[in-house]
């Protein structure tokens, strides 16, 4: 989060100083950006099944390259299932490990790329382990759902048994690749798509504009107009980062308003509360100024995370609770500053637990998936590696997945009624380096705001440790009303700092959205080490 956060402070100074680089002319009238609409009988294509998958690699070195996550690491493989005949020996596509964090897993996910004919209309498949999710069918669930959500689009998916070399290596999901492929699927113009891997929607470097492979670190090409580049984009970003121009004409020529606010209730009720600059798409077509966003891994939701989350998983820090967690973008914070745009938002959460998403649909989807994934998840290798700290004692992790995938059945009613508790909570900020001179110390931070309309204070405090223990405190100020504190100096040595937002009327507080690791495996949110 440190090149969100840089980013950050650097565009709240930006719009308290009202500074732009340029000064616009009189912008073209936005022409309105229609509804997605898609070709939803790619999804009739899918029954509810388990398919089976054989790969074959006789590169056993490279296999080993492969799993051991070296760099790069691709190997010739033979892919073959019931449906899909090939010769054994002669290989008809490669294999490599993908996704980030789940790489360092003991179960691993892999990417097969066919050099011939397409399975199941796909000749890149995405099979997807879901090492981190005790159900295995968060996934699964939140992209069924979304087959039936209007202006939005969804990604096929089927629960896939693969074998390797003869090795039963268990349950995986195959998840549809984002692609030209995929747009042509789906019914939709060959456009401009790409995947968020670290993107806020903040502006766009000058190398970024220029170099594909600096973007993709952020924003991942997975279909760009070769004849447009990246032009249209870092337009719609200027616009987003330029105070001066207006919000609503932000929305008005760059995005589909009813997509935009059907993508962040579609989030705040399954809880994927890790897309603020990750896990999603957007997608603009040819010959319009418009973006839409689109879905993209949905294994942390549902209640992944706490409090109340999945046994044995961390809670969310406070700035990450509630609406707060897309505050730190400026798309999303241009539109959360609008209370007409919030009205709207609590609409379509509304209508769409009227229409499309309840939990007694989400208890028979569960149910119908479940002896799918039970016939595997109870077995060697999953059993062995389900994310519940029961392992070896296989009755006790099969309970804890049981009572796991039972418990997800009502998280929609409980994250629709978290909305609603966290909405007086006071959005997270952004602490600033101090300004530390010989007889003074110049504390700054971002304002903070009050989805209500409540008045809000600062509280300040300085420690010796990031603990913050009362015998440790050496500067505490409360009730604040500026985003700046002139402190005195203080002896040499490491300290700690930290800003909390509090709502007197409502009795809620926040943190900064600052995180601190001590390198001991200590984590400290809301908390900034200063060396004097």
């Amino acid at each position: 989060m440190t090149s969100l956060r840089i980013a950050m402070v650097g565009w709240c100074v930006a719009l308290s100083a009202c500074v732009i680089e340029e000064s616009y002319q009189q912008l073209p009238p936005p022409t309105p950006v229609p509804d997605l609409v898609e070709n939803r009988e790619v999804y009739a294509q899918d029954r509810l099944e388990l398919l089976t998958v054989h790969l074959t690699v006789t590169d056993l070195a490279g296999l080993d390259a492969v799993n051991n996550n070296v760099d790069g690491a691709k190997v010739p493989c033979v892919f073959q299932s019931d449906d899909y005949i090939a010769d054994p020996t002669v290989p008809n596509g490669t294999l490599e490990l993908r996704g980030s964090s789940s790489r360092e897993s003991n179960l691993h996910s892999y990417k097969v790329k066919l050099s011939g004919d397409a399975w199941h209309g796909m000749t890149k498949l995405n099979l997807v382990k879901h090492p981190y999710d005790l159900t295995r069918v968060r996934n699964r669930l939140s992209f069924e759902y979304m087959q039936s959500i209007p202006n939005f689009t969804s990604l096929r998916t089927q629960f896939v048994h693969v074998f390797m070399n003869g090795e039963d290596i268990g349950l995986f999901e195959n998840v549809e690749n984002p692609s030209k492929t995929f747009l042509a699927a789906h019914g939709l113009p060959a456009g401009e798509l790409y995947k968020a891997n670290n993107f806020a929607f903040f502006d766009l470097t000058d190398v970024q504009k220029t170099n594909t492979n600096e973007l993709d670190k952020v924003l991942e090409s997975k279909a760009v107009d070769p004849t447009d580049g990246h032009a249209k984009l870092a337009e719609m970003l200027k616009h987003v980062n330029d105070s001066w121009v207006d919000t609503d004409y932000v929305f008005a020529r760059h995005f589909n308003f009813d997509n935009y606010t059907t993508w962040l209730a579609v989030e705040i009720l399954l809880g994927n509360f890790d897309t603020a600059n990750q896990n999603f798409m957007i997608f603009s077509p040819p010959d319009s100024d418009g973006w839409y966003l689109l879905p993209w891994d949905y294994d942390g939701a549902w209640g992944f995370n706490g409090p109340d989350g999945q046994p044995g998983t961390q809670n969310r820090a406070q700035s990450r609770l509630g609406v707060g967690t897309w505050w730190l973008s400026p798309l999303h914070k241009r539109f959360l500053l609008d209370s007409k745009n919030v009205a709207l938002l609590e609409a379509k959460m509304d209508q769409l637990m009227a229409t499309v998403l309840s939990d007694d649909k989400t208890r028979a989807m569960l149910a119908s998936y479940h002896d799918i994934v039970a016939s595997l998840v109870t077995q060697s290798p999953d059993v062995d590696h389900l994310p519940d700290n029961h392992a070896p004692d296989t009755a006790a992790s099969i309970l804890a997945w049981e009572t796991e995938y039972a418990r997800i059945g009502g998280q929609l009613s409980r994250n629709y009624e978290d909305y609603y508790k966290q909405k007086d909570v006071p959005m997270p900020i952004f602490q600033a380096a101090p300004i530390i001179s010989s007889d003074q110390i110049i504390y700054q931070w971002d304002a903070s705001f009050s989805l209500v309309g409540d008045s809000l204070t600062y509280d300040l405090e300085v420690s010796k440790t990031p603990a913050f223990g009362a015998g440790d405190i050496v500067l505490s100020k409360t009730g604040l009303t500026k985003t700046l504190f002139v402190g005195p100096s203080l002896p040499s040595g490491q300290y700690f700092w930290r800003v909390r937002v509090r709502d007197a009327r409502a009795g809620t507080w926040q943190e900064s959205a600052e995180l601190y690791y001590d390198g001991q495996g200590g984590k400290f949110p809301g908390v900034l080490p200063m060396s004097i």
